[in-house]
């Protein structure tokens, strides 16, 4: 196996790719606006690798970028993070429902258009959330992505003290348009159809390293 560096590279192999799809979700540390960067500096190895482990896989961005760049080499997304993990699984194996729900959520946030009921609207989500008022997981799931998309920039948070471990990001602006890219549901598709050549795997990344190691693997 073999880990990155960035050293700097002329071969001009890289940076003839085109920009990968971003994932459909604000997310804290998320590398999107930095593939330009990490291209030109050779983070993509040279060779075709046998399989891609991202370790802290967070919204996805780096897997999306190997994905691009080879269609076919198997792809492990993981991360300790079990309520986004499992909302990325809920996302590539209940389409349909999150779409429906997706789109619920994207009219009311059209619909109440101001800041403040925008933010009131979420901290009504986020406390049914917290307390478990929703039908299934699938449900579950479409609270979170809504939350991720409109909180404070991207960031997860998890330091409520009634609710440990949970969920707790706050409220972002609010100020991103309905109709723009960010809700877009075909991005959202597009999102599942990625996920669904993933194996999405829940763990320590030591734990997943010792499971995947094999030669020619990138990590």
């Amino acid at each position: 196996m073999w880990i990155n560096d960035t050293t700097e590279r002329d071969d001009k192999i890289h940076g003839k790719f085109k920009h990968p799809d971003k994932p459909p979700i604000r997310y804290a540390g998320v590398k999107s606006q930095l593939f330009k960067k990490y291209d030109i500096n050779g983070f993509f190895p040279e060779e075709k690798p046998s399989a891609f482990v991202d370790m802290f896989t967070g919204s996805t961005s780096v897997a999306l970028w190997v994905r691009e760049r080879w269609p076919d080499v198997p792809i492990i997304c993981n991360d300790s993070n079990t309520e986004l993990m499992k909302m990325f699984r809920v996302i590539a194996d209940h389409y349909p429902e999150m779409a429906k729900l997706n789109e619920g959520f994207r009219v009311e946030y059209k619909r109440l258009g101001n800041v403040e009921d925008r933010k009131k609207h979420y901290y009504e989500v986020r406390q049914k959330y917290l307390d478990d008022q929703f039908a299934n997981e699938v449900e579950q799931s479409a609270m979170l992505l809504h939350m991720l998309r409109t909180n404070f920039n991207g960031f997860f948070g998890s330091g409520l003290k009634k609710y440990p471990g949970k969920y707790s990001g706050t409220a972002g602006v609010m100020i991103w348009n309905a109709d723009g890219t960010l809700f877009d549901p075909k991005r959202l598709e597009k999102f599942s159809n990625y996920l669904k050549t993933f194996v999405l795997s829940i763990g320590d990344f030591e734990d997943a390293t010792a499971q995947y190691i094999q030669e020619g693997a990138w990590f």
